[in-house]
């Protein structure tokens, strides 16, 4: 970020101290909150939470409130406090889609069909109001997978998945240039210096790390050349600084992560901790996949974080509320 905070602001630090601020201070106390939080207590006012985040998401659209950038109402003003609830949005879906299905775990499975597209089409309608596709497509993701691994069969997992998909191709033309990321990704030398460019600079970026890389700091690419350097395309960034040996160091650090909290969701006895474990072992392995295979041309360009690394205050804040509920099963169930 230093690049950019020094042409825009004159000084190398204000995105670093934006991040600290903004990010990991107010991450690290909701974090403790929610790890002390009595999580058989907390369970009953999960929906509250639910509903009112849905609140704060469509007040985005309220023209005294809505922050727009680049033609979306993504961010809340209140006061001298502003964020954007679609990422805490991403952790509260969580909490109330493991409410939800350990509540109605005795019943039959139709019920919680008709629940699972209830919560999903009205979530799915305020994120595509915003436009926030990249955490519609996360929300989506996590909650397919957390209804699967509660035992959802095969037959409705499968049509689910087939509706995502129509409503995903729909959802494609509406806007040009997810169009253009799609010819883009089929053919990565189209449009070099238009929309292919970003996909270019990525793949320049990795390349030219080798095994070791460049070095902290001397990557040429963050100087104006790689468009969203410190967010979307961060793993491009530490790939050209750190080579190959740094970017397989940040992909077994998830795979680390996957490992202990799949570890820690077979020891815990409840259904609610184990739904809540699995959702959001989706949620950051789907966001890394996809920033990872973004920026190596395995996947569409798009606008997905690599957890707990991109900019972005909001993001980071989320998922160290998301460490401090992981935490707290551990502490419940004692296990080291």
């Amino acid at each position: 970020s230093t690049p950019i905070s020094l042409e825009k602001f004159g000084s190398p630090y204000y995105f670093l101290l934006h991040q600290f601020l903004k990010g990991l201070l107010p991450g690290l106390i909701l974090g403790t909150v929610a790890f002390f939080l009595p999580l058989q207590r907390f369970k009953k006012y999960i929906p509250y939470l639910f509903w009112l985040t849905l609140l704060l998401v469509a007040a985005t659209f309220i023209p005294m409130l809505g922050l727009g950038l680049k033609g979306a109402s993504r961010w809340l003003k209140l006061g001298p406090l502003s964020f954007q609830p679609s990422e805490f949005l991403k952790i509260v879906f969580i909490l109330y889609w493991a409410y939800l299905l350990s509540k109605l775990s005795a019943t039959k499975h139709q019920e919680k069909f008709i629940a699972f597209w209830i919560t999903t089409i009205i979530v799915s309608a305020l994120l595509l109001l915003q436009p926030d596709m990249s955490t519609l497509l996360i929300i989506l993701g996590t909650s397919l997978g957390m209804y699967f691994l509660e035992g959802v069969s095969i037959r409705k997992l499968g049509l689910i998945f087939l509706m995502f998909l129509i409503l995903g191709a729909g959802a494609i033309p509406l806007a040009p240039y997810r169009l253009a990321r799609l010819k883009v990704f089929f053919h990565p030398g189209q449009a070099p210096l238009g929309s292919g460019y970003q996909l270019r600079q990525q793949l320049l970026a990795v390349g030219s790390g080798g095994l070791f890389g460049k070095g902290l700091g001397f990557g040429d690419q963050k100087f104006g050349f790689l468009p969203h350097s410190m967010s979307d395309s961060i793993f491009a960034i530490i790939s050209e600084e750190t080579g190959f040996i740094g970017a397989l160091i940040i992909i077994f650090l998830f795979i680390l992560f996957t490992w202990l909290a799949i570890r820690l969701g077979c020891q815990s006895a409840d259904l609610f901790s184990k739904l809540l474990i699995a959702g959001i072992v989706t949620w950051i392995d789907l966001q890394a996949i996809i920033h990872i295979g973004a920026n190596l041309g395995l996947v569409p360009v798009s606008g997905i974080p690599l957890p707990f690394i991109s900019y972005g205050g909001s993001a980071l804040a989320a998922e160290l509320i998301a460490m401090g509920f992981l935490l707290n099963v551990a502490k419940e169930e004692k296990i080291s």
